[in-house]
């Protein structure tokens, strides 16, 4: 099995959150970085989504791949500076990997929150006393806004 570079295991991938019997994960965007020429080794996705709080214990970023892109896009904007501070509802979808063909779960973007509506919401300060950011507890389908902490 070929190994997997640090940066590769720290994104969450839709596997990960339906082990944990989970359906839906939520996050505010705090960046975009570029992957289109493939820096992060193993990484298909044109963008890396990094979120002010963990997704999901122990990731705080998220492999975003065409698909989410575009739908990023059309609900947002093109440019992905202005996903900032837009909240994210990830959801856990049937997917193949693109490098073993192997049926999998994946990640799509099920609906966005403006900041401004993010801002009303949120109950959990993105970073916690110890320096260590805080993660809302998962939620199941289908979105309900009101009971995202953020």
């Amino acid at each position: 099995m070929p190994s997997v570079s640090k940066s590769l295991s720290m994104l969450l991938k839709g596997s990960d959150v339906a082990k944990a019997g989970k359906t839906m994960v939520f996050g505010v965007i705090s960046g975009v970085r570029d992957n289109t020429r493939g820096q992060v080794r193993g990484v298909n996705s044109p963008y890396i989504v990094d979120f002010d709080a963990e997704l999901f214990p122990g990731f705080s970023s998220w492999g975003c791949n065409w698909t989410g892109a575009r739908k990023l896009s059309s609900l947002i904007a093109d440019e992905t500076g202005n996903w900032v501070g837009w909240g994210v509802a990830l959801e856990v979808v049937p997917a193949t990997n693109p490098n073993t063909g192997e049926e999998t779960k994946g990640l799509a973007v099920a609906s966005v929150l403006k900041p401004s509506e993010v801002a009303k919401r949120r109950k959990l300060k993105p970073e916690a006393a110890n320096g260590k950011k805080q993660n809302p507890e998962p939620v199941t389908s289908p979105v309900d806004w009101s009971k995202v902490p953020f």
